[in-house]
């Protein structure tokens, strides 16, 4: 069957833009998407077309994903229940279930509001971690309700990839990411002076373990160092979508690993975008190694 659905008013505006756009870029995005079509087809569920219509950024990540996690040779499956992907071909099953957050509603303090053209405003960092950790939080859950329901087992890893394309100054980054300061409790970048020749003697970042929304609730950010979140093996990020993606799928990808992981899944078992490790150095301190992979 076709992706796109001539002739129809679709409920996501997105979907009918790629699909009727003249565009440059829209109609890059149509070739990208029918081009991925063909080859996740096979792999789609039944619900997946009449999805893509509702909501066409999320449902084009776990497309575009699934390709890229095919082309690098994994055996891939989509099951009627469970998470969106399950790969077949390791050491025992793994588990990915996909998520691309929004900027939350409109006019709501927590919310990630538009730029204003022409006013000098500095990018709301804490709005956009809040969004990933909501995501987080929601695909936790759900990785506690499969487990009961039987649909993953106990000693099977599960990921959690998410895409944070349509949440607003998301790609305006930093090193080390968002999505890595969303896990564990990493704050702003500091700099050390000598105070006699004012020099530069080193530098860090300070500890920060939770953001605050506008109500003055204290949201976590050190997920990755607690225990409630051992069933999380790891967080695959990417901020790409149709209109804006790397030639060679992938190389955008951040893979953060979780050092408290009860399944954890080892290092380049995704040789994609740039890894981080997080390495015990004593019983209280970790180490964040950073691996970027040539190719992808």
């Amino acid at each position: 069957m076709a992706l796109f659905e001539d002739g129809i008013d679709a409920p996501d505006p997105s979907y009918n833009n790629i699909r009727d756009g003249d565009h440059p870029m829209e109609v890059y995005a149509k070739d990208l998407a029918i081009s991925l079509w063909k080859l996740y087809e096979p792999y789609a569920d039944d619900h997946f077309l009449d999805q893509i219509k509702r909501d066409f950024d999320a449902r084009f990540w776990e497309m575009d994903l699934t390709c890229c996690l095919l082309g690098f040779g994994f055996e891939v499956h989509s099951d009627k229940h469970g998470p969106d992907i399950k790969i077949t071909n390791l050491e025992s099953p793994l588990w990915i279930e996909a998520i691309a957050p929004n900027s939350g509603k409109e006019g709501l303090p927590d919310s990630v509001a538009e730029l204003t053209l022409g006013i000098a405003s500095s990018v709301p960092d804490e709005q956009i971690i809040l969004r990933f950790t909501s995501a987080i939080n929601e695909k936790h859950s759900k990785y506690l309700q499969y487990l009961a329901d039987n649909i993953v087992k106990e000693g099977e890893p599960y990921v959690i990839a998410i895409n944070g394309g349509q949440v607003r100054q998301s790609r305006q980054d930093f090193d080390p990411p968002r999505i890595v300061r969303a896990v564990f409790p990493i704050g702003n970048e500091y700099i050390q002076f000598d105070r006699k020749t004012m020099k530069p003697i080193g530098s860090g970042f300070h500890y920060k373990e939770a953001v605050t929304k506008a109500n003055g609730t204290d949201i976590p950010i050190d997920i990755f160092l607690n225990p409630e979140f051992s069933g999380i093996s790891a967080v695959i990020y990417s901020n790409s979508d149709c209109c804006n993606r790397p030639d060679a799928a992938g190389l955008d990808y951040v893979v953060v690993h979780n050092p408290m992981a009860k399944n954890p899944i080892k290092p380049g078992t995704f040789p994609i975008g740039t890894e981080y490790i997080p390495r015990q150095i004593n019983d209280a301190e970790y180490q964040l190694e950073k691996v970027i992979h040539q190719s992808a």
